[in-house]
């Protein structure tokens, strides 16, 4: 799961900037932007806390835990990991979008 630090925002830039083009109103953007910032951060705990960090009781669950959030553990300082996976940036994006 490493990468360069620059991944993420590689490629999300991409999509933030179709969002800036095909946004409604370009007045809202200031606003849109600190709610964004705001709910991700919300979302992010949340996430962290009660999903990353749920008891699970067998086997199955215990692997899926630790190959979706554990990894983060066993070696949080390691520089070239990223925090989040492309495929976790894709599947966040798809389900936050619909």
């Amino acid at each position: 799961f490493g990468g360069h630090p620059a991944l993420p925002f590689l490629l999300v830039t991409p999509f933030v900037g179709w969002l800036l083009e095909h946004a409604p109103t370009r007045a809202w953007t200031p606003a849109v932007f600190l709610l964004g910032a705001l709910s991700w951060t919300l979302v992010e705990y949340a996430m962290h806390r009660w999903l990353f960090h749920f008891p699970s009781q067998g086997d199955p669950g215990k692997v899926t835990t630790f190959i979706v959030h554990g990894h983060h553990h066993v070696s949080p300082q390691e520089p070239s990991r990223l925090a989040a996976t492309p495929v976790q940036i894709g599947s966040l994006a798809l389900l936050m979008l619909g």
